[in-house]
């Protein structure tokens, strides 16, 4: 959504010379062993070469048919053997071969970051959905097992660019690929929560407190800094809606002097697969999922819960948070494996402000290790994320075809939302005129984690 078609065309990928061996003791020049030899003609690893035999010598090998053809077999049976030998200490995953050439691949990322002066592409922006992704610090166990950043962030216009670390069919000759995606705003490693809220939580704080809808959403891969990021962003939404004085676009019937106190009504659940629970209730209640007339989806039995002060709210979500079923994994202990929805409603402002937490997103390779059960509810987080991202972009598109044919000409584009219990349930932030949504993408700039990162980007 944040992306312009031709953002990638302009980033050539960087060659990175190959890598020669020096000359092993014992080998004859002739037969000096390079990266260009056909792994059938090279020598097994640890003998040296054949040495040229002089013209008077005789070979003390059996002459004729049948010692040709047994010498023909045996000679075939030792290249396949030296083949597979070979080919064993190059069958490395590819992982673990980044992590080996880290240095070769740091000196090329530098190089390339030195050059790179202008952004690849143009975002695209819409006051109605924006889309903001936030580069997470690398962790110092990463150091530790060698990891290096393989993903630069660039804050002054926008882009982030993943480097993707290849290597040819050969496991031998690497490259790099670069790929930039642009949005309206990036956050690098340095940016603060402050930074993060003051450009993507601030105006739709604002825009609820003026009486319309507001969605924030968080999605991103396991342990690339989801719920950090969303947590803090509802303690700073926390202090602005107390502490406003004045809500904009609302005027009260009553004079400010005689007005209530603001008050906020609470409802946090989460959805695993396709059932709904209460976070609210200690129990955490299975809920009920029932559709009007009007093809709204209702939530039927979620408690809801009264805040009268900032502190008050803030201990509601974060007590709901921590009932949240998370199950450990190699990148984070404790990871979230459902979708946590936050609504909260302003009665005053008459207003709604829904902040959505979303499951960590797994690739296959994630899951090799999990249950059967594991990876089915791996496989209903990564649909149900499929689509919210449909929503996402059909919300785009009609607000671009608003723009371009005006508010007298608009077409309505159906939005698909029945596509998962998810969307369902957030339907009125896709089809309510007037509602604004935000989508903030958190990825891990590790050089291990690159395809999780542009999936995300993606």
């Amino acid at each position: 959504a944040g992306q312009d078609p031709g953002a990638c065309a302009g980033l050539p990928p960087s060659r990175i010379p190959k890598p020669t061996k020096p000359p092993r003791s014992g080998d004859c020049a002739a037969a000096e062993e390079t990266d260009d030899t056909p792994l059938a003609t090279r020598p097994p690893s640890g003998s040296p070469a054949p040495c040229a035999r002089g013209r008077d010598e005789r070979s003390a090998t059996p002459h004729g048919p049948k010692a040709t053809r047994g010498r023909r077999a045996t000679t075939e049976e030792d290249t396949t053997m030296r083949t597979a030998s070979r080919r064993v200490g190059l069958m490395q995953d590819k992982r673990t071969l980044r992590i080996l050439h880290r240095d070769v691949f740091q000196a090329a990322i530098q190089e390339w970051r030195d050059n790179h002066r202008a952004p690849g592409g143009k975002a695209r922006k819409s006051q109605a959905c924006q889309v903001y992704v936030r580069m997470r610090p690398m962790f110092e166990k990463e150091w530790q097992q060698g990891e290096f950043e393989a993903v630069t962030a660039f804050e002054e216009w926008g882009e982030i660019v993943v480097h993707n670390c290849l290597f040819q069919a050969d496991l031998v000759r690497m490259f790099l690929h670069h790929s930039g995606f642009c949005f309206p705003r990036t956050f690098g490693a340095e940016a603060s929560n402050d930074d993060v809220y003051a450009e993507c939580g601030a105006p739709l704080v604002a825009h609820a407190l003026s009486g319309q809808l507001s969605t924030i959403f968080m999605f991103g891969q396991t342990g690339s800094g989801k719920t950090y990021t969303m947590s803090s962003i509802i303690e700073a939404a926390a202090l602005e809606i107390f502490q406003s004085d004045v809500i904009e676009g609302f005027e009260p019937v009553e004079a400010a002097a005689d007005r209530a106190p603001m008050e906020v009504r609470l409802r946090v659940f989460e959805i695993a697969g396709r059932k709904c629970f209460d976070l609210l209730s200690r129990a955490r209640a299975e809920l009920k999922l029932m559709d009007s007339d009007d093809g709204r989806t209702n939530i039927i039995g979620a408690a809801e819960a009264m805040a009268g002060n900032w502190e008050e709210l803030q201990r509601t979500v974060k007590e709901a948070f921590s009932r949240r079923a998370t199950a450990s994994h190699g990148r984070n202990e404790e990871s979230s494996r459902s979708h946590c929805v936050c609504i909260v409603e302003l009665p005053s402002a008459r207003g709604t402000l829904v902040l959505v937490d979303c499951a960590g997103t797994e690739r296959r390779q994630d899951t090799d290790q999990h249950s059967a059960e594991r990876t089915k509810e791996s496989a209903e987080i990564n649909s149900s994320l499929h689509a919210l991202k449909e929503c996402i972009r059909f919300r785009a598109k009609e607000q671009r075809q608003a723009k371009a044919a005006g508010d007298e000409e608009r077409r309505q584009v159906h939005v698909p939302y029945r596509g998962s219990v998810l969307t369902r349930v957030l339907s009125d932030s896709f089809t309510r005129p007037g509602s604004r949504l935000a989508a903030i993408g958190t990825v891990a700039p590790a050089a291990t984690d690159i395809e999780h990162t542009m999936s995300t980007l993606r």
